[in-house]
């Protein structure tokens, strides 16, 4: 945390930490109770806290991802073209879309609909209600059955993130898993969206809103880059909605990521002062791993 504040205090007035099982007693640190993976449920828990702060809009932002060091809070949104929005994503896209299931974390999508410890039902929009909402969202209808496009084979590109299919044998034996998971059935359960989620901006209106839909996806244990984007669907139409530029990015995975720290030699200060103006956003920035001055 004191290196964040060192980053950001400056530029921006009011800073919240949503901390994990913190114990302590600073005032900007707010604990949350959840896991990583569904890190969605912070917004929720804090909100009542949230909610005081002075401000059209909240920036959330992980730990290990560092914003362009020209961004403030008087050009954020403007330099976003978020002025005029409610909600600013890197990107969402259907999930049940060519060849996604070879995302890693696809295969369990369907668990979280048929968890019967948790009483959702009655809190989410209807089926029917979900998908007229992403019907008009995406401007085409929500494909209501996996087809044989979303799940490929075992022998084309994906999102192989984490080097699942090694053999058609793997590839198969998580597919069957998969369908037996959602209740033997081809049929998706619910429209779902996918999509980065290590940085969003939204307005105060509709952060309760927003925050109560991810709350309900926390209890169901779904997956974060599942449920933040599904509950943007579901809150806003496709107009009130600002993505950041594709070439605004870098994210890295792997030996791009080693590749991207050497080129700074993983020191912080040349980082800022050699940004390349036109990229939003960087992740990951292991900060304890990077030497600070």
């Amino acid at each position: 945390m004191p290196l964040l504040r060192k980053i950001y205090s400056k530029r921006f007035s009011n800073i919240r930490f949503l901390m994990p099982f913190y114990d302590g007693t600073d005032s900007d640190v707010i604990p949350v109770y959840e896991s990583s993976h569904q890190f969605q449920g912070y917004l929720i828990q804090a909100y009542e806290k949230l909610k005081d702060i002075p401000c059209s809009h909240y920036l959330f932002v992980a730990d290990d991802l560092i914003i362009n060091p020209d961004f403030d809070e008087l050009n954020f949104l403007c330099r976003t073209n978020m002025h005029s929005k409610k909600f600013l994503s890197p990107g969402l896209s259907s999930l049940n879309s060519p060849n996604r299931f070879k995302w890693y974390w696809t295969a369990g999508s369907s668990k979280p609909f048929y968890n019967g410890s948790t009483s959702y039902k009655n809190s989410l929009y209807t089926y029917d209600e979900a998908m007229s909402k992403f019907n008009d969202f995406f401007g085409v209808k929500y494909k209501e059955v996996y087809g044989d496009d979303f799940f490929g084979s075992p022998d084309q590109p994906g999102f192989n993130l984490l080097g699942r299919w090694k053999d058609p044998e793997s590839f198969y034996k998580v597919l069957n898993s998969f369908i037996a998971t959602n209740n033997n059935s081809r049929k998706i359960p619910y429209p779902m969206a996918g999509g980065y989620s290590d940085i969003f901006c939204i307005d105060k209106e509709s952060l309760f809103a927003f925050s109560k839909l991810c709350g309900i996806f926390s209890a169901m244990n779904m997956f974060v880059e599942i449920a933040i984007p599904t509950a943007a669907v579901l809150t806003f139409k496709r107009a009130e909605v600002a993505f950041f530029p594709k070439d605004s990015r870098l994210v890295f995975w792997g030996n791009d990521r080693v590749a991207f720290e050497n080129k700074y030699d993983k020191d912080f200060s040349r980082l800022y002062n050699e940004w390349d103006k036109k990229i939003c956003f960087v992740h990951p920035v292991k900060l304890s791993q990077w030497k600070m001055i």
